[in-house]
């Protein structure tokens, strides 16, 4: 009988180290589909046109998706670029957001670029600017009523997304 409880105890026991090193070397769960705030980043900053990107999970449950784009380039079909945009946010895994804040820029100046219409376009709220930069904020729950759960889908980058002036 002590020989047959042997090998139960000692899966027990791998079983219990295998969690205990799971919880304590910080493994985390992300959720399947989208894209970590890091792999965005990298992604965005890779597409022509765009200068750098500011793209994080903000402490107080905020995906932030900022473009800055480079000097010679401007947002082209802004309904297309809102849409690319919010869905990048949308695909950020790294924690579900309560909203987003989104915006294109030029080295931390407003563009010009008819988010208000495009906003109308794709049927989301028209959101005031945060502040005098144009960053715009949409709700998580508005959001998953156009996208779907989250984390959302990494969206391919559209053809016109920057063109140059």
């Amino acid at each position: 009988m002590l020989k047959a409880a042997a090998p139960r105890r000692i899966a027990m026991r791998i079983a219990t180290g295998v969690v205990v090193v799971a919880v304590l070397g910080g493994c985390s769960f992300v959720p399947w589909g989208g894209a970590t705030a890091k792999a965005e980043k990298s992604t965005i900053e890779n597409i022509e046109g765009v200068k750098s990107a500011f793209v994080y999970k903000l402490d107080a449950g905020t995906n932030a998706v900022i473009v800055t784009v480079a000097p010679g380039y401007r947002v082209g079909d802004a309904t297309q670029a809102l849409n690319w945009i919010l869905e990048t946010a949308w695909a950020i895994n790294d924690y579900k957001p309560i909203d987003v804040i989104v915006n294109f820029d030029a080295d931390g100046k407003p563009m010009d670029w008819d988010w208000q219409s495009a906003a109308s376009q794709l049927g989301v709220a028209v959101p005031a600017p945060l502040d005098s930069f144009g960053i715009l904020r949409f709700s998580a729950s508005d959001l998953a009523k156009k996208y779907g759960p989250w984390p959302g889908t990494v969206p391919v980058v559209p053809k016109d997304l920057l063109v140059k002036n």
